[in-house]
Parts: structure tokens; C-alpha cells; sequence
């Protein structure tokens, strides 16, 4: 049984997920870039983020740097996965295939949908793709990765074990 059963469950829940870790780790990677939710659907298991792009994010070429578009695809990924686990907890990333059609400029605003193919009890598998706001229609990055769904997980000093630690309301999450 996914955690979320609907798609105010599913925004409330990337947008407990987005809300805690900007709490919990103020100064990781994922907060600097900050994270937007635009829009989910349950049926579809879709769910997009947007990203600004700011000119610390910047590659030689002036671009979005590679492994920062990297990190926006798992990152949208992650947080959908989550949504699907059957049990409280992160899901951390197994694997994850990155294609780099078209340069992101810096200063636009990058949308990542993702798109979850299989949950299952110990795996979820998911794709993902980007593009930046100003062109709709072109896609810059395409992403596909697996994602350890079994239970809850423990990263670095930071224990999540407990279902309300993201389904609950931000003065519910643990100080």
C-alpha cells in the first residue's frame, strides 16, 4: 500500500519532504538549489519540481553545471519515490543514467517531472525529465534511476523512522 492514496496527499508529502530536509540540512546541496513544487498526479505517479538556476551554479561554459543537473533530477526522483514507499524513511538512490540533450543557461528556471514506472516493496524505478521553463517543448536532460525502498533508512546522523517525519505538519518534524 504506497504511503499516499491522493494528489493532495502526494503535494503534501514532497512538500513535508522538501520542507524537512531545508530544516534538518540548511546547508546541503538540495536546499541551496531550492527546490519549487509545481504539480503532482496520484493516477500517473508524476510529480514536478522547479529549479532556479543562479550563477553559483555555473559551469566554464557559463551552463548549469552537469552534476548539479544531476543532482536535480535525483533529487525530484527521490522525493517521488518517497511517496511510494510502504514504509517511513528515505530512499536512496541505487542507480542513475543521465542524458544531457541541450545546455540549461544559467538565470532560467528548470522544471523536472518525474515519473515513477514501478514501486515495488524493495525497489522503486523512476525517469525523469527536464527542461527549462522559456522552452516547454525542448528537452535538456532525460534521467532514469533506481531507488532502495525498503523501510527507513539512515543518512549520516540524520534517523528517519517514524511516518509523521514527513506526513506530518512542519511543527511536527523532530528538532
Amino acid at each position: 500500500m504506497p504511503t499516499v492514496q491522493s494528489n493532495a496527499e502526494m503535494q503534501k508529502c514532497a512538500e513535508n519532504i522538501i520542507a524537512y530536509f531545508a530544516h534538518v540540512l540548511p546547508d546541503a546541496v538540495q536546499n541551496m538549489v531550492i527546490p519549487r513544487f509545481v504539480a503532482c498526479d496520484y493516477e500517473t505517479k508524476t510529480l514536478e519540481l522547479a529549479y532556479e538556476t543562479k550563477p553559483w551554479m555555473r559551469n566554464p561554459a557559463n551552463i548549469l553545471h552537469g552534476g548539479l543537473a544531476a543532482m536535480m533530477l535525483d533529487n525530484t526522483m527521490g522525493i517521488l519515490s518517497h511517496c511510494f514507499v510502504h514504509g517511513a524513511g528515505i530512499t536512496p538512490t541505487i542507480t542513475m543514467e543521465i542524458a544531457y540533450l541541450l545546455p540549461v543557461p544559467i538565470g532560467t528556471e528548470l522544471h523536472v517531472r518525474a515519473r515513477a514506472t514501478h514501486t515495488g516493496r524493495a525497489i522503486n524505478n523512476l525517469m525523469a525529465e527536464a527542461w527549462a521553463a522559456e522552452t516547454p517543448g525542448k528537452l535538456a536532460l532525460t534521467a532514469s534511476g533506481a531507488f532502495y525502498a525498503a523501510g527507513a533508512e539512515t543518512t549520516g546522523n540524520l534517523a528517519i523512522t517514524a511516518p509523521d517525519v514527513f506526513h506530518g505538519t512542519a511543527a511536527e518534524k523532530p528538532q
